[in-house]
């Protein structure tokens, strides 16, 4: 970690996640200086595609803001709930089941594994 963005964003993602714990609207602009950070530093080390992801978290984190910030119907306070054990059982299970093979669907890594002489 010697990029000051890399740092700055690691710190304010792990004060957006303590934010939204205590479900303090704060999660959001916290959040956002996360993304903002992060998107800085994968400009400056050319790493496009993750670009295009953090600009996604970025328009998703100021919807979420807008939402948040609304209410629900009526502008009434919108509750935050738990996963249902149902939903987190099946999401933890998938990604066990998923984990294994998520390197033998890229075709990049054993391409760049040979042209650099490494290996996985």
């Amino acid at each position: 970690m010697n990029n000051p963005y890399e740092i700055v964003g690691t710190v304010f993602g792990f004060l957006s996640v303590w934010l939204s714990v205590r479900k303090s609207v704060w999660c959001w602009p916290t959040g956002l200086v996360n993304v903002l950070c992060f998107f800085v530093m994968f400009y400056q080390v050319k790493l496009y595609a993750e670009l295009i992801t953090y600009a996604v978290f970025f328009v998703l984190g100021i919807y979420g803001w807008w939402e948040w910030s609304q209410g629900g119907p009526d502008r009434t306070e919108l509750p935050v709930m738990r996963t249902p054990k149902r939903v987190s059982t099946i999401l933890i299970a998938l990604a066990v089941i998923w984990t294994p093979f998520k390197g033998s669907f890229s075709r990049v890594t054993p391409m760049r594994h040979c042209l650099t002489g490494t290996r996985p």
